[in-house]
C-alpha cells in the first residue's frame, strides 16, 4: 500500500476512535433541532456554586492599563520605558508554568514552557528597547504556539503521548517551523507550546474549574 492509499484508512480510523462516527446513530434525535451559531458554554459544576475568584493582576504590572493588552499597547509601553518585555514575562510565567508546585492558574492551557529560552528572549528584547533598536511592532510581545509546530527546545507531540519532533535535520540545525521562526525574527517572545486535543481531534467541554 502506498503512502497516499493509506490516508483514507488513517482518517477513517481516527474518526472512529474519537467517537465522531457515533453521531450518525442519533440522527433522528437531532434533525428536528434548529442549528445554533452562538457559542454555548456548558458548566460542569453546580450552577448554584459561587464563581471562581479571578487572580489579582501581577504586582509588577502596577500601571493603569487595560486588563488585556493589544500588540500596539505593549509596543507603546516598551517604547516609553514604562514597561519592559522582561517584566511582562516574569509576570506571566508563574501563571502558566506546569512544573511549579502548585502549577500556575492557567497551566492546563500550556503543554510546556522552556523558561531559560523565554527569559533569554525577553532580556534581549528589553536590551533592544533600552538601546533604541527595536525590531518593530512585535518586538517583546508575548505569544505562544500550538503543539503541532516544531520549535527549538521543545518536543512536538500533536497532543499525543508520541514524540513527532523532526529528527531528520543535521545536528545544530534549527527545527523551528517557518511561521514560528518569522515571529521570533520579529522579536515576539514565544512563551511555549499550547495544549491541544490529540491530533487536533476532539470536542471541548467548558468548565469554570481548573481541570487537568
Amino acid at each position: 500500500m502506498t503512502r497516499l492509499e493509506s490516508f483514507p484508512f488513517i482518517r477513517r480510523t481516527i474518526w472512529s476512535n474519537t467517537g465522531f462516527a457515533n453521531l450518525r446513530a442519533i440522527r433522528e434525535y437531532i434533525e428536528d433541532y434548529e442549528p445554533r451559531f452562538d457559542p454555548t458554554v456548558t458548566l460542569l459544576t453546580d450552577s448554584s456554586a459561587k464563581p471562581a475568584e479571578q487572580p489579582p493582576p501581577p504586582s509588577n504590572l502596577n500601571h493603569p492599563t487595560p486588563k488585556y493588552y493589544s500588540v500596539s499597547a505593549y509596543h507603546d509601553l516598551y517604547v516609553s520605558g514604562e514597561l519592559t518585555p522582561l517584566a511582562v514575562v516574569q509576570a506571566i510565567l508563574p501563571l502558566i508554568r506546569r512544573d511549579t508546585s502548585p502549577p500556575g492558574t492557567y497551566s492546563t492551557g500550556w503543554f510546556d514552557s522552556n523558561v531559560e529560552l523565554i527569559l533569554a528572549a525577553a532580556r534581549e528584547s528589553t536590551l533592544r528597547y533600552k538601546e533604541k533598536r527595536s525590531l518593530g511592532l512585535l518586538d517583546g510581545v508575548p505569544t505562544a504556539v500550538k503543539d503541532e509546530f516544531d520549535v527549538d527546545g521543545y518536543k512536538t507531540t500533536l497532543g499525543s503521548v508520541n514524540d513527532y519532533t523532526n529528527k531528520t535535520l543535521s545536528e545544530g540545525e534549527s527545527v523551528t517551523s517557518w511561521p514560528v521562526r518569522k515571529l521570533e525574527e520579529a522579536g515576539a517572545i514565544n512563551l511555549g507550546k499550547l495544549s491541544m486535543h490529540e491530533f487536533g481531534l476532539g470536542a471541548l467541554l467548558c468548565s469554570n474549574t481548573n481541570t487537568k
